[in-house]
C-alpha cells in the first residue's frame, strides 16, 4: 500500500492530498468509494487511475483518521457508514503489514 502516491503541493488543488501527478483528491476518491462506486468503476470513469492509487487513497485516509473524520461528517449517513467501511477495511491491511 504505497501512500508516496500521495503528495501535497499547495500550487495543485490548494494543497489537498492528491494523487501524485494529477489533479484528483483522496477526497474526491473516498467521495466516490462513500458513495457505492465499486473500484472497478472508479478505474473506468478515471482510467489514468490504477487500483494501487485507490489503495493509497484508503490507507492515507486510514492513517490521517482525524483529517477524513471530518469530511465522512458531510455525508449522507448511509455514504459515511459506507466510507467507514473502506477505511476500516484498509486499516486492518495496513496492520497486517
Amino acid at each position: 500500500m504505497a501512500i508516496d502516491r500521495i503528495t501535497s503541493n499547495p500550487n495543485i488543488m490548494n494543497g489537498k492530498p492528491c494523487r501524485r501527478g494529477m489533479r484528483i483528491t483522496v477526497s474526491i476518491v473516498l467521495n466516490l468509494l462513500a458513495n457505492w462506486m465499486s473500484k472497478e468503476a472508479i478505474i473506468k470513469d478515471y482510467p489514468y487511475l490504477e487500483p494501487e492509487d485507490i489503495e493509497a487513497c484508503l490507507s492515507y485516509a486510514a492513517t490521517s483518521k482525524k483529517r477524513f473524520d471530518k469530511f465522512a461528517g458531510k455525508l449522507p449517513i448511509d455514504a459515511a457508514k459506507n466510507l467507514q467501511e473502506h477505511i476500516k477495511q484498509s486499516r486492518d491491511e495496513w496492520d497486517t503489514i
